[in-house]
């Protein structure tokens, strides 16, 4: 059987790379996806240990750093601005994959942000740092 998580990174990442050359190639005229978001999370999942306190920190960054933009894509597409809707689900499925990617880490630890900013202060990390 086939790992969701693993074919929801490729897809999503995938999809993330390939909009860009996509779009220039066809003079879409507009800069989709987010190559090289998608490029340095396959990096980090491939050299860091999955639940590592690096992982799931930089997971959870860069998924609020998602979440920023996705909402303002909600934003100007109520005000009528229709072309978010280029970039919304490259943003959306970027947040939703970080997200999904701390939860799993932190509930696998069995640690949540509060620990780990504790932790960090007394040198003392659940799991494995990176």
């Amino acid at each position: 059987m086939v790992n969701k998580d693993i074919l929801r990174k490729i897809f999503v990442y995938g999809a993330n790379y390939a909009a860009r050359p996509i779009s220039n190639a066809i003079s879409a005229g507009t800069n989709l996806g987010n190559p090289w978001a998608a490029i340095s999370l396959a990096f980090l999942d491939a050299a860091s240990k999955k639940n590592s306190l690096v992982n799931r920190t930089i997971k959870l960054g860069t998924g609020i750093g998602f979440a920023i933009p996705t909402v303002m894509n909600l934003i100007e597409i109520a005000k009528g601005e229709y072309s978010a809707l280029l970039d919304l689900p490259f943003n959306a499925s970027m947040a939703y994959t970080c997200f999904k990617d701390a939860q799993n880490a932190y509930t696998a630890e069995n640690t949540n942000i509060v620990k780990d900013i504790k932790g960090l202060a007394d040198g003392q990390v659940s799991g494995p740092v990176f």
